[in-house]
């Protein structure tokens, strides 16, 4: 575990001043997110369960359904509201700016 922060290093990097330890790295994750938001969904995960731990959902064994719902849902999105056959110009003072 690695306590504070990399000061916007990568783990890759840190392991070279020491601060992860290199056999750990494949198993490091970094999130770079403002503490105002970052800081309320840790505080939400690590209390919000009355029994302190949280089933697992296990979602990557649900992982062919999803993918098929959102496909679904797509198809039925673009035939409820059908793409612009000319594609239209959303900026057309670019050039102006430029």
């Amino acid at each position: 575990m690695v306590w504070g922060g990399l000061s916007g290093a990568t783990p890759a990097e840190a392991v070279s001043w020491g601060k992860v330890n290199p056999g750990v790295l494949p198993d490091t994750a970094v999130a770079y997110v403002d503490s105002t938001i970052g800081f309320p969904l840790f505080c939400e995960y690590a209390v919000g369960a009355s029994t302190g731990r949280r089933p697992l959902k296990g979602l990557v064994h649900q992982r062919d359904n999803l993918v098929a719902a959102l496909k679904r849902e797509a198809m039925s999105a673009r035939t409820r509201h059908p793409q612009p056959e000319e594609p239209l110009d959303t900026m057309p003072d670019l050039e102006r700016h430029r």
